[in-house]
This record gives structure tokens, sequence and C-alpha cells, in this order.
């Protein structure tokens, strides 16, 4: 279930809409206990804040 919530909200699932799938009450379990930073979105996340603060 932890990969699936990762990955989930890695292609845009929107928080709540996982949440009501999952069936927890509170989007604070969703979020803190099953969804996980991934290297690879921290790498994505780097090159996205770059791309939009670096001025030619």
């Amino acid at each position: 279930m932890h990969t699936y919530a990762t990955r989930a909200i890695e292609s845009g699932m929107p928080p709540r809409v996982l949440q009501k799938l999952l069936g927890h009450a509170s989007i604070k379990t969703t979020m803190d206990r099953y969804v996980h930073v991934t290297d690879d979105s921290l790498v994505s996340a780097v090159r996205q804040f770059e791309a939009n603060t670096i001025s030619p």
C-alpha cells in the first residue's frame, strides 16, 4: 500500500482522492504514514525549481 500511495501522488493524484481510496479518516494518516519521498521525486523537484528560477 505504501508504494501505491507514493506512486499515486507522484503521478498527480490529488491527496484527498488517495485518502478516500485508501479509506483513511485523516489526510495526515495518508500523507505522513503511506506517502514517501523518493530519490526520483527529489531530483525532479530540484530540476523543476532550477528550470523556473534560472534566468538565461
